[in-house]
């Protein structure tokens, strides 16, 4: 599918992003119809939430899903956003193993690295991976023309019940903190990036906030800790 189409789509839209950390399973996630969302990686065992597009670029969250057929169920209602290195062999991700190229309609685009320039213009250009799905996210979000974004599901942090998503079911997936850290899983030079990134929204005068209830995460650090219904009602 033709990515550049996608350039402007929902021009002046409001966009929530919605990460997969445990605190999204404590939020009420039923929106008002015009408010466009993207979810990522295993964003799709949510209970209720099916988001409008989900951006795919790990691939041991692709293969666990995809082996059990969960982007093949919902290809009718969702469309996909998927980074040619989950299936290009000379990218090399963490060790983990190429996979095939998605067999479903998807939009092509490509993580760059953490140094990357963040690319708030097109999905030819690679983007800054910001060493979370959430920097891509919001680049899309930009990127297709949203003018108010809310960010829920990341909080870049250990949880304190030991679970790493808000589904049960991580079957081995891996939570790394960061060297010299108890409770951060943000790769160094990733909060330097979102400090970038805000400044640049500023500039274009697009509104972000951080929806998560969790107010002391590390990404609340940067986009400080927001209410969620007052940012609905805003709709």
């Amino acid at each position: 599918m033709n990515s550049s189409t996608l350039v402007g789509k929902h021009k002046g839209a409001s966009f929530l992003v919605a990460g997969s950390a445990p605190s999204l399973a404590d939020m009420d996630l039923y929106l008002p119809d015009e408010v466009v969302t993207i979810g990522s990686n295993r964003i799709l065992n949510h209970p209720y939430f099916k988001p409008d597009y989900v951006m795919l670029c790990d691939r041991q969250p692709y293969k666990i899903d995809y082996d059990a057929g969960v982007y093949h169920e919902h290809v009718d209602i969702v469309k996909y956003l998927v980074s040619t290195t989950l299936y290009d062999p000379k990218i090399d991700c963490r060790g983990f193993a190429v996979v095939p190229k998605p067999d479903f309609p998807f939009y092509p685009w490509r993580v760059g690295t953490m140094s990357a320039g963040i690319n708030l213009t097109d999905f030819e250009t690679r983007f800054c991976s910001f060493a979370t799905i959430a920097g891509p996210m919001i680049q899309a979000a930009v990127i297709m023309g949203a003018r108010r974004i809310g960010v829920v599901g990341v909080d870049l942090q250990v949880p304190k019940l030991g679970e790493s998503h808000f589904y049960k079911d991580a079957k081995g997936e891996r939570v790394i903190p960061e060297k010299g850290s108890d409770t951060c899983i943000a790769k160094r030079g990733t909060m330097e990036r979102f400090l970038d990134l805000k400044r640049m929204l500023v500039d274009r005068g697009i509104e972000i906030d951080n929806l998560s209830p969790v107010e002391d995460s590390p990404f609340a650090s940067v986009f400080p800790s927001s209410s969620f219904d007052k940012w609905v009602r805003k709709v």
